[in-house]
């Protein structure tokens, strides 16, 4: 069972974060799946991209929250917390906002994040069809 979805910011990529213990990483335009992340020892709860597209945070009932190279699927970092349901990377990407509180991201991580998207993503729904940045992406039948 997935418990949450999201997009990167381009529209390119997909992560899921499921029971199975996993994080997927999926290719929008083929719908294939680009990457299995695993490690977390129990249920994933939460998962995201952050601003530039670079890194995917998951957050686990293991009471930990990782940090994902999304490029080639490696853990960059293994932080404690406890159960966490919703994450949210901060715009500019140096610390993951948490239904528990903010957690600072090492230095080290941060420093992927040189380019970082600071406007919200526009998105449009027309019809059956949902777009981003002006470019249809995904079907609703």
């Amino acid at each position: 069972m997935v418990n949450a979805v999201v997009f990167s910011a381009d529209g390119q990529l997909v992560a899921s974060a499921s029971w199975d213990r996993t994080v997927r990483v999926w290719e929008t335009a083929m719908g294939q799946c680009r990457s299995v992340l695993e490690g977390h020892s129990g249920v994933v709860n939460a998962v995201v991209f952050s601003p530039d597209g670079q890194l995917v945070a998951s957050a686990s009932s293991d009471r930990t929250v990782r940090v994902w190279e999304a490029a080639k699927g490696e853990c960059r970092s293994m932080l404690k917390a406890q159960p966490i349901s919703h994450i949210a990377f901060s715009p500019n990407g140096q610390i993951l906002q948490t239904n528990r509180g903010d957690i600072s991201l090492p230095p080290g991580l941060t420093t992927a994040l040189a380019t970082l998207h600071t406007e919200e993503p526009s998105c449009t729904i027309e019809d059956e069809w949902i777009s981003r940045y002006n470019r249809t992406f995904l079907w609703l039948p």
